[in-house]
C-alpha cells in the first residue's frame, strides 16, 4: 500500500487510479492526522463479502470445515 498525500495525488489522479482499477495498487491518502484508503470496485466487493460470510459464527465455522476437507484431499 502506497501512502501518499492529497497534493501529489492531485497532480497524478490519472496514473494512480489507473493503479487501483487494475487492482495493483491500494492508496494511502493524508491530509494531517486524517487518512482515507482508495481501493478498486473489486476489492471493495471482495472484502464486503468476505466479511458477510465470517459475520456468524456458524458460518466461520462451516467454512472451517469446508476448508479442513480440502486440505485433507490434496
Amino acid at each position: 500500500m502506497k501512502n501518499i498525500s492529497i497534493k501529489e495525488f492531485r497532480k497524478n489522479t490519472e496514473k494512480y487510479l489507473s493503479k487501483i482499477i487494475s487492482n495493483t495498487s491500494q492508496i494511502i491518502l493524508s491530509t494531517g492526522n486524517k487518512k482515507v484508503i482508495l481501493i478498486s470496485e473489486k476489492e471493495f466487493i471482495g472484502l464486503t463479502e468476505t466479511s458477510y460470510l465470517l459475520s456468524t459464527e456458524a458460518n466461520r465455522i462451516r467454512l472451517q470445515e469446508s476448508i479442513d476437507q480440502i486440505e485433507k484431499s490434496i
